[in-house]
């Protein structure tokens, strides 16, 4: 069941989002009978969503009539959303002092992996180290570039030939070594905080600023590119 309650729309409005998505396009008096809502209620959803992108007028006709925006493009919508307010967050996040005990977090997910990994190096104040394979830098090529566009230190490897089109040197990282210690599909990243990701078969990982996990991610680094 779609619910999208949690993304900044009410109850009522992610009710009225699946009633139109079954509906087709739909008055205000359709989507109040199919929800069990009171026909004020249900224009006032309806309005909601066309204001968050969930949901266009179908026609200029009178009584209105709605359709529903297609799942993905809403979808899409709430991702960018969420990215602005974790982008705000985590500058406000920066500006407190570093206080407070290391956490360690798990990342799940190639989406999720890859979101770290892009954020920590575009915001790395020091110097960023990575091994990744090919496919999964090319992920990476945006924060790679904006990273060698303003002459901040990096150094990149991969067991893989280098993507197309790199934005950076990539080095050849051990295949053989990293293969009999982690898998072929491994994410091994230094960016003012560590990461470790494996994907065999799905992604999973963890992200933490403790020094002894930097170390340990370092040292990773270290014996499979030395």
């Amino acid at each position: 069941m779609t619910d999208l309650s949690a993304f900044g729309f009410t109850p009522t409005e992610s009710s009225v989002y699946r009633a139109l998505l079954a509906l087709g396009p739909s008055s205000g008096y359709s989507v109040a009978r199919a929800v069990s809502i009171a026909r004020a209620n249900a224009y006032q959803a309806l309005d909601g969503l066309v204001a968050k992108g969930a949901a266009v007028r179908a026609d200029e006709a009178t009584p209105k009539r709605y359709r529903a925006v297609q799942p993905m493009t809403v979808f899409a919508t709430i991702l960018e959303a969420e990215g602005r307010r974790l982008d705000g967050l985590e500058r406000e996040l920066i500006e407190q002092p570093a206080t407070g005990a290391e956490l360690f977090v798990r990342v799940t997910g190639q989406r999720a992996v890859r979101e770290t990994a892009v954020r920590a190096i575009v915001r790395a104040s020091g110097e960023v180290l990575c091994v990744a394979p090919a496919e999964e830098l090319q992920e990476m090529a945006p924060a790679l570039r904006a990273r060698a566009v303003a002459g901040r230190s990096m150094r990149v490897w991969s067991p893989d030939p280098p993507p197309a089109n790199a934005p950076v040197d990539v080095r050849a990282a051990d295949a053989e070594l990293l293969t009999g210690r982690f898998g072929t599909r491994i994410v091994l990243l230094l960016a003012d905080g560590g990461l470790i990701a494996r994907g065999d078969p799905e992604w999973d990982g963890v992200w933490s600023g403790d020094q002894l996990f930097c170390g340990l991610v370092e040292s990773s680094i270290d014996r499979v590119t030395s």
